[in-house]
């Protein structure tokens, strides 16, 4: 069977742009073939700074071919009196190039119909009309325009290899004939004809290119773990800068080369940013310790690798010159002595300064550091009153090292002599997860303060627009809260910091909660448990995600190990519910507040008996967190539930009665909602 690749080569892509233009290259061919039936065995992607690219394995030439039916005009319009066609109906089978058709009813009456046969073109013909729009809707963050026409692209276009089975399959496209030829590394000018698309790689690789970004990264890891083996090392680890490493090479060529070891004495992450940030260097180290050496890569395999070593060894003196000089006058000048210049620094325009973020936060904290007296809160709150500090300083500020704002903060603390918890909670207050509960309640402070600001100037993240992060924010509480199991709930610190902010809007407390309701629905979901369990869990009030995490737990064992005791349980439930509804639409009235007096038939005073005297143990079961047995004491109302839907009629004549058990209905909900909204959970056969 035949192969396709297609291959845009471009002028050198951003490391960043690559991977996510290849993903969208490769699902747009996904969706093409399988919108026109064109079948194929694999598709594999490739992408270098130089070039995007899909090989398409084992395709077919042609598309399936199917039926389709295909309606015509109305029986009364398509027939005379005397059987035979109008021409109407002889028009509409000229048209189709149909002989035989057959007549059918359908809501709107009988109507004349045929099968046509559809499908069977040439696959080359259909790739043709479609890849000049699918290049085009490639997405980038930026595009630059090169052509008089307005082409936009990442970086200009300079070829396209478009060969199906042995052959050139051409397509329209501006300023560039499509061919059959692609390039090697950037440093061989000789164009390479590609006689057949399954010799891609295996070409590319003579020409010192390796397309594969799998393979690619590999090589990058092996050839830097060899020449640190040389020097009694091994890299230190740091996936998003062999990422990025990988993305700005096609064939690697790895370089060791040393530094003043008296830099050494600067702190490890120092030496690892400044190596990372401006030579995009892989540091070494021997266990704990940094060695004086870092591997860096070339492009190029006809380079001076002794020349290119010089050039990085003048340039890794110069870096680490410059954040020796900066850290020795932070260090003069110390982490206290930056707090005053926090009331300069406008942190939100329109929402005050660093130094109001920071006592902002130090309330924050204290409310959420008070449920938990195990904790050093007089640590926290030195902690916290340092947190921003870093942000000022040399090394953060002037040197522009932003992935070491915390651990500088964390480093100058312990420099310093303030105790652990304080240095400790600074340098992780940015982590995803920090390891102390201080370092936990710092970094919710602050995210919490960020969230809050940002719905406050209408920055409040839609589909795809997030421009701040905020979702990822959120995920990042959520999982703290996981993480050190902290059942604090998003209601409080979201009040307290709208006050903090004297917010009159109303609706906004609203908004922020919804955000986090639709957050805590993906996190559980993403920790394993349905859709519906999420659902059911995330309209409960405080929002305290931890809790709910329990609850989802308990819901998904009950499903598993009672399958029908839960099935009676939601459908009775589903049952109440709808009978509630219904009241509303007919706009009878009705409260949770049940007079016993007007409780006529057995079966509503033995449900309303069993609900009141579940009260106080439902209420301890909650409170303790007891949620397997709070679902056992619910499952003892089934009965009684049941039996009312059977013996009595709710929505009788008499008004008073009618409301009365609606609202022993309303009650009931009641107890069931302490724990969720079962009526949302999904039965088998009801899947959405």
């Amino acid at each position: 069977m035949p192969n396709f690749l297609l291959e845009i080569g471009t002028e050198e892509i951003p490391a960043s742009y690559l991977s996510p233009a290849t993903e969208f290259l490769v699902k747009g061919f996904e969706k093409i073939l399988l919108e026109n039936k064109i079948g194929y065995k694999e598709i594999k992607s490739f992408f270098t700074p130089r070039r995007i690219a899909v090989l398409v394995k084992g395709i077919n030439e042609r598309q399936e071919v199917w039926e389709e039916e295909v309606i015509g005009p109305p029986k009364k319009v398509a027939l005379t009196e005397d059987g035979s066609l109008t021409s109407q109906g002889k028009g509409f089978l000229l048209a189709n190039k149909a002989k035989e058709y057959y007549w059918r009813e359908t809501p709107k009456g009988e109507y004349l119909f045929i099968r046509k046969k559809k499908g069977g073109e040439k696959t080359i013909l259909i790739l043709a009309s479609l890849l000049p729009s699918l290049i085009f809707e490639i997405p980038f963050p930026k595009r630059m325009r090169w052509a008089k026409d307005g082409i936009a692209f990442a970086r200009p276009i300079r070829w396209i290899c478009s060969v199906f089975n042995g052959s050139i399959l051409r397509f329209p496209f501006p300023n560039i004939r499509v061919g059959n030829f692609t390039y090697g590394n950037k440093n061989f000018k000789k164009r390479i004809v590609l006689k057949d698309a399954k010799d891609y790689e295996r070409v590319l690789k003579k020409y010192k290119v390796i397309p594969s970004y799998e393979e690619r990264r590999k090589s990058v890891l092996n050839k830097a773990n060899g020449l640190a083996k040389k020097v009694k090392g091994e890299i230190l680890a740091d996936s998003e800068l062999l990422d990025e490493i990988t993305n700005t090479l096609e064939f690697p060529v790895p370089i060791l080369v040393n530094f003043a070891e008296r830099y050494l004495s600067l702190p490890k992450p120092v030496i690892t940013a400044v190596l990372k940030k401006h030579l995009r260097a892989l540091s070494i180290g021997q266990g704990d310790n940094l060695l004086p050496y870092f591997i860096v890569f070339l492009n190029n395999p006809l380079g001076k690798k002794s020349e290119v070593k010089k050039w990085y060894e003048n340039s890794a003196e110069s870096r680490l010159a410059d954040a020796e000089f900066f850290f020795n006058e932070d260090l003069k000048r110390g982490l206290e002595n930056f707090l005053l210049e926090e009331k300069k620094v406008i942190w939100i325009e329109g929402l005050g300064t660093l130094y109001d973020k920071t006592e902002r936060m130090k309330k924050l904290v204290e409310k959420l550091g008070s449920y938990y007296p195990e904790i050093d809160r007089e640590g926290l709150q030195k902690a916290t009153l340092l947190s921003k500090a870093d942000l000022l300083t040399n090394i953060v500020r002037e040197k522009e090292l932003t992935s070491l704002q915390g651990i500088m903060g964390g480093i100058y603390a312990r420099m310093a002599g303030e105790k652990e918890v304080v240095f400790q909670a600074i340098g992780e207050q940015y982590l995803p997860i920090p390891k102390t509960k201080e370092g936990a309640l710092l970094a919710l402070a602050d995210r919490f303060d960020n969230i809050v600001a940002s719905f406050l100037k209408g920055e409040i993240p839609t589909g795809s627009y997030d421009p701040f992060g905020l979702k990822r924010m959120a995920d990042t509480i959520l999982g703290i809260f996981s993480s050190h199991h902290l059942f604090l709930s998003v209601d409080e610190p979201i009040e307290f910091l709208l006050g903090e902010f004297s917010s009159t809007d109303l609706s906004l407390k609203e908004k922020i909660l919804r955000f986090f309701g639709e957050r805590v629905k993906l996190f559980l979901m993403e920790k394993g448990y349905r859709y519906d369990i999420a659902d059911s869990l995330i309209s409960l009030s405080p929002l305290v995600p931890y809790d709910l995490e329990m609850r989802a737990e308990a819901l998904k064992r009950f499903r598993e190990e009672r399958k029908e005791e839960f099935r009676t349980l939601v459908i009775g439930q589903k049952r109440a519910k709808n009978i509630l509804r219904e009241a509303e639409r007919k706009g009878i009235a009705y409260s949770e507040i049940v007079n016993p007096d007007l409780l006529r038939e057995e079966p509503e005073k033995v449900l309303f008996e069993k609900g009141k005297g579940l009260e106080e143990r439902l209420k301890n079961s909650l409170k303790e967190r007891r949620y397997l047995e709070t679902l056992e004491l619910l499952l003892t109302l089934r009965e009684a539930i049941d039996k009312v839907f059977d013996e009595v009629l709710v929505m009788t004549e008499d008004a008073e009665l009618r409301r009365n058990r609606l609202s022993l209905f309303s009650y009931i909900k009641s107890l069931f909602y302490s724990f969720c909204d079962f009526s949302l959970l999904v039965l088998e056969g009801e899947e959405k």
